[in-house]
């Protein structure tokens, strides 16, 4: 008999015993579908409105798109484009770590539907600096939720896109992703509740559960604690999507709409 035939498992889901904060009822239905919420959409037209509504002749752009070469971004790239006929501008994160497919993708992308884009670097190396220091500290002291401490300077993508959507006085930053392939267990590793609405990541319950959790993990692993990471970790705190502080408070005349495939 295997070890996975001995794990008790949620009768709707399959999420086995061994996940994060899992509990059970009578009927082996698991908290997690008792508590999910159905995604709810506003539809299209909802979409095209809002879209709609920050364009300006006199703007060379209506909005800037983050694109990664990825499908998310490359779709929302195709939808923006061809299907709401508006000015993009798309800024791309040249990350270290990038497959050269993705870079090919968007050079494509970008021929074929006859848009500008741009690219930026993160100075002083500070991906490849922070990965490596993070990685090695994490080896360590082991622990699961500290494992995306290792990518952390991947949260300062938003912050620079908003630079460019300032400098173009666009009002709009549009993010493409997809609601099915939200990594919630994430959260649970930090004792936040996947009950918390999304909109409030990093802002209210989970900007100081959240933070709580982290502060612990770094009070176990003061490797984490480097002059050279504590920079990009509070800039990641505030940044840490669309709904967090910083382009909800420090960005108040840019709107960030995600467009779920």
């Amino acid at each position: 008999m295997t070890d996975d035939e001995y794990l008790k498992r949620c009768s709707m889901c399959i999420l086995p015993e061994t996940t994060p904060n899992i509990t059970f009822d009578k009927d082996s239905v698991c908290n997690f579908c008792h508590s999910h919420v159905k995604v709810q959409y506003e539809g299209e037209s909802k979409l095209r409105e809002l879209l709609y509504s920050y364009r300006k002749d006199s703007s060379k752009y209506d909005c800037v798109l983050g694109i990664s070469g990825g499908r998310d971004s490359s779709y929302t790239l195709l939808k923006l484009v061809k299907d709401y006929h508006l000015k993009v501008l798309a800024v791309n994160y040249e990350n270290p770590f990038t497959d050269p497919q993705a870079k090919t993708n968007i050079e494509n992308a970008v021929e074929a539907l006859n848009v500008d884009v741009v690219s930026f670097k993160l100075k002083n190396n500070i991906h490849e600096k922070t990965f490596k220091h993070n990685f090695t500290s994490w080896l360590r002291e082991p622990s699961p939720a500290a494992i995306p401490m290792m990518c952390i300077a991947c949260k300062l993508i938003l912050p620079n896109v908003i630079k460019y959507a300032k400098k173009y006085d666009v009002g709009c930053v549009v993010t493409g992703g997809n609601p099915y392939e939200y990594i919630s267990f994430k959260r649970e590793l930090l004792n936040v509740s996947t009950d918390d609405n999304y909109m409030n990541l990093l802002t209210k319950s989970f900007g100081i559960k959240g933070f709580g959790g982290i502060a612990n993990e770094m009070l176990k692993n003061p490797l984490y604690c480097h002059p050279m990471c504590i920079p990009t970790m509070v800039t990641g705190f505030l940044y840490g999507n669309p709904y967090s502080f910083g382009p909800r408070f420090l960005s108040p005349n840019i709107n960030l709409n995600s467009d779920f495939l």
